[in-house]
This record gives C-alpha cells, structure tokens and sequence, in this order.
C-alpha cells in the first residue's frame, strides 16, 4: 500500500490497498474478520467491493475509473518509488499497485494473453515516463492493447493532480474512513432497509384487501409456469470461474519467480476464497522483511504458521456468465468429451479425470479433476484457455474440495504435481437442448 499526496492539495491518494468482495449475508462479521486479516484501521466500502488501509486517504483507483469516459483503460506514471500502474476493466479495477519494469512487462503480457481479441481496445494514458521507462518490448505491448478501437496517448497533467475533490459527486468519491465508522454507517443502512421492507410489506397487504385479492369467488385457475432451469441459471451467473483462477495462478507464479529469487515456492493450495503460496528460502537473502513487502506490494497477505512460511492470495472472482442471456447448454456428455479430447492432444503433462456426476433431471453436473505430472506453471494458462472454450464458454466452475484435490506440489525445478478440482454443468438426456 502506497500514499501519493497531490502537490498543494491536504488529502492523499491511496494506492494498491487491499481490496476484497463483500459477504452480504454477514457485512459487518466479515468486516470485523477482514479488518484483523489485513491488520488495516481504515475501509472503503462501496456496494459490493471493500478495501483496507492503514491510513486514511482516497481511494485512486476507483475515482479514476468512475472520473474517466472509458471502461477498458490502463494508466501509468512513473515516480521515484516506481511505476504506478492501474488496470480497469469493464468499469472495475483489477489491478493497482506500484510495479518495477519487469513486472510491467510479465503484468501486460499476462493481459493479452488471458483477453480475448475483441477485449483489446484500452485507452491507455501515461505521464513521466521516458525511454528508459517504455522500452520497445513494452512500447509493443502497449500498442497491442489499445488495439484499432483504442489509443495510447501521452498525458500533458498527471490524473493525481488533474483530479479535483470539488469536481467530483458523491458517487465518484471513495473516502477511507475508520473501521468503526464504516460499521456504524453499514448498521444505519441496513436500519433504513428494514423500514423500507417494512413499509413496503404494509402497502402491500393494504393494497391486496383493496384490490380484493382475498376474495374467493372471483379466484380464478392461473396457469403455474416451472422453469426447469432457474436453479442451474444461478449457478451460472454465481459460479466462480475456473478459467479466470488457473490464469490468476499462474500469474502469480510469475510473479513469484521475476521478484522473490532468493525464496523457494513448494506447495500450492486453492480454497474457496484463496491461493495460498507455500515457500522455503535458498539464501540468507530470503528475509521475512522482504516476503512482507511482496505481500504488502501485491495486497496479499502474509503467511506465518506452524506449517511454514507463505502468501495467500484472495481470488480475483469472475463469473463465466455476466448476463442470463448470455449463458449456453451444453449437452453435459459432449462438453466433458471436448474439454478431455482437447486437454489430451494440447499437453501430455496433465490427465483429466471424472470423479463424480450429479443429476438434476433436465440438467446435470459433473465434477472433474486436473492431475499434473511433470507439468510447468504454463500448464495452467494452457489449461484455462482449454476449459474456457471457444468460441462459445464453457460452463466450468472452481470446485471447493473436502480433504483432497486442490493442491499441489512444486519441485525445487519448477515441476507440478498434484491435482485441481472443478465442475461443469450441461443438459441431461431429458433437457438436451440449446438455450
């Protein structure tokens, strides 16, 4: 986490805080739970997206994207602490966070590797950088990404400095505020809730006795439609997508290798709402100081147990499907056929398993299982895209495993072994059908 304060200006902009999804069903357990994980004493909560700070500041990611006409965009400017580099996507922010120029260059190429061609038009805006700091590689990448519908354009001002507090409305504004005053804020809102619900409920019983709904002699037959499919479409719409976690560890891995050199990954474990990264240190150079800035660096956290030392990532939740129109059946059968004949003939250091299917008369869903042997870490990004689909996506979804499945093993050269769980979902016999 960083602080940049505008020259002549009293406030702070905040960079690279801690960010997370919100548990709506318990807001303020959660918030008490996340506040103590990231040892944090300031929130920005906004819908369905909180982030954690040390100290009070704005939130500069999110004004940024709320402030600028576009919803792909990347901006960059360099200081004397390094890069600033934020990524917004479809309106959110992905990513923000202070980067050395290798990690600029692994950051973006991770981008256009895990987009999809027509994703590739970002405004990209930069300030302060000089040769030095776009070097043709990343000057190449860049241009890559803003595409033929995108630009990339020098800015005459820097966005901390362009930014004006008293421009802004309240909806453009992401204040950090104590952790005790956001609490009390999330009580009266959910106060004022409850007696909207209440009123609303009393308007409409009054308005049933008007309408003489209770009136027995004018009931008439109504025609009951059942959707067969209404639970598997929240699934899809809810489910945590595979693709979107393998590309994340991946990404990871790289990162892992570019910046802790003297630190050792041996063991990786996925859980419902983490990574955790397990390591072992080569060197007297590999200080817990310098795991802490990574982490800090990267809004993870760090890992100290009885098991070890190690990171642990929250998951960059995606969903497969954003829309209900958007989501396709697939006959169950034929999906897993494609994605165990495309797996076999794109990489020989991965099996695909099915461990179990489960019937919901016109739908179907079937747990799968990844097993490396010998695999690299580009297996990952290799199998993302294979359960992902094309050119329509697959249904598949992040598994939450019991005592087994979601771990798994790396040697001292960078081999993977050991295995991931995760579920599709298609039409049975009964419900074989496009939708």
């Amino acid at each position: 986490m960083h602080a940049i304060k505008p020259i002549n200006k009293e406030f702070a902009w905040i960079i690279s805080p801690y960010r997370d999804l919100v548990d709506k069903a318990s807001v303020r357990t959660w918030l008490e739970a996340k506040v103590k994980t990231y040892n944090a004493k300031f929130v920005c909560v906004h819908d369905a997206e909180a982030s954690f700070r040390l100290y009070e500041g704005l939130d500069f990611a999110r004004t940024l994207a709320k402030t600028i006409n576009h919803k792909n965009y990347i901006y960059l400017e360099s200081r004397n602490e390094g890069v600033v580099f934020v990524h917004i996507k479809n309106g959110k922010v992905i990513e923000d966070r202070l980067v050395g120029l290798v990690s600029l260059f692994s950051t973006l190429e991770f981008i256009i590797q895990t987009s999809e061609e027509s994703e590739l038009n970002y405004q990209i805006g930069y300030f302060g950088l000089v040769s030095k700091d776009i070097d043709n590689n990343i000057f190449s990448l860049l241009k890559e990404l803003s595409g033929e519908q995108g630009s990339f354009r020098e800015l005459s001002v820097s966005h901390f400095e362009s930014i004006e507090i008293s421009d802004l409305t309240d909806d453009q504004l992401f204040y950090f505020i104590e952790y005790k005053n956001a609490v009390r804020d999330l009580a009266d809102t959910k106060t004022q809730n409850l007696t909207f619900m209440v009123i609303a409920i009393v308007a409409l019983i009054v308005w049933m006795f008007s309408a003489d709904i209770f009136n027995l002699e004018k009931k008439k037959e109504r025609v009951v439609l059942v959707d067969d499919f209404k639970e598997y479409t929240q699934l899809l719409l809810n489910g945590d997508s595979f693709s979107a976690r393998l590309a994340q560890d991946f990404r990871i891995h790289k990162l892992l290798v570019n910046e802790l050199p003297n630190w050792k990954l041996y063991k990786v474990s996925h859980t419902k709402e983490s990574i955790e990264y397990r390591l072992i240190p080569q060197s007297h150079m590999a200080t817990l100081s310098v795991l802490a800035l990574f982490a800090d660096n990267y809004g993870m956290a760090l890992l100290n147990d009885s098991n070890g030392v190690g990171i642990v990532a929250s998951v960059d939740k995606q969903p497969v499907y954003k829309l209900e129109s958007e989501i396709r059946r697939f006959p169950l059968e034929e999906l897993t056929t494609n994605i165990i004949d495309i797996e076999s003939n794109i990489t020989p250091f991965a099996t695909i398993r099915v461990k179990k299917t489960d019937d919901y008369n016109e739908w179907s869903s079937r747990e799968l299982s990844i097993v490396f042997n010998g695999a690299s870490n580009h297996e990952l990004l290799r199998l993302a895209a294979i359960v992902d689909g094309y050119p329509e996506r697959y249904p598949a979804f992040f598994s939450a495993c019991q005592s087994q499945g979601c771990s798994y093993d790396v040697s001292p050269q960078g081999i993977i072994s050991g295995a991931i769980n995760f579920t599709i979902y298609g039409t049975s016999l009964r419900g074989n059908s496009n939708g």
